[in-house]
């Protein structure tokens, strides 16, 4: 992975389609589990933000730009999920 971002232009395209990916496969969980239609306008807005800074930082963490274990990691995603979608995802 660390190869193909340093060497190809792939990097914003990797981030973007597994950005959208999630934000797909997140929404659909919380639709299906909270039987709801659609989730309000800042939920989305809330989920988008959070798809795409995590991948972002991911790609970057995949990069060596942070020193960090991976438990380390997923305690700071964890503590950076915004409010809105704490409801539906703890």
């Amino acid at each position: 992975m660390k190869n193909l971002f340093l060497h190809t232009s792939g990097l914003e395209s990797f981030i973007h389609y597994m950005a959208e990916i999630n934000q797909l496969n997140v929404s659909s969980y919380i639709l299906n589990k909270f039987k709801l239609e659609k989730l309000d306008k800042k939920t989305e807005l809330c989920l988008r933000l959070y798809c795409y800074s995590s991948y972002h930082i991911v790609c970057e963490w995949i990069l060596g730009k942070h020193k960090l274990k991976l438990d380390e990691l997923v305690d700071i995603f964890d503590i950076s999920m915004p409010v809105p979608l704490k409801k539906y995802l703890f």
